[in-house]
């Protein structure tokens, strides 16, 4: 998994919680995300990187480590994609 990518996870995650630590390894409810707070964080990670995150997708990755897994393989995939006129 790519640090880089995981480090602005948890920075996007840190800043919903006011600076709060953010333990990869802990759950999204551990952390005492609400819905609300699931929302502006899958909105960051959409705007930060180009992404559609379903919603119905974030409720199976229980965990930041889970989740930054879960976006790593949406921008693996997402560069597989040829885009229109390539070669």
């Amino acid at each position: 998994m790519n640090n880089q990518l995981e480090n602005i996870i948890i920075e996007i995650c840190r800043n919903q919680l006011l600076g709060a630590a953010v333990r990869p390894t802990a759950t999204f409810e551990d952390h005492g995300f609400d819905s609300l707070d699931l929302v502006n964080i899958i909105m960051e990670v959409e705007m930060e990187f180009g992404v559609d995150i379903h919603e119905d997708d974030i409720k199976m990755t229980t965990t930041i480590e889970q989740f930054t897994r879960y976006v790593s393989h949406l921008l693996d995939a997402k560069q597989e994609i040829p885009t229109e006129g390539a070669n």
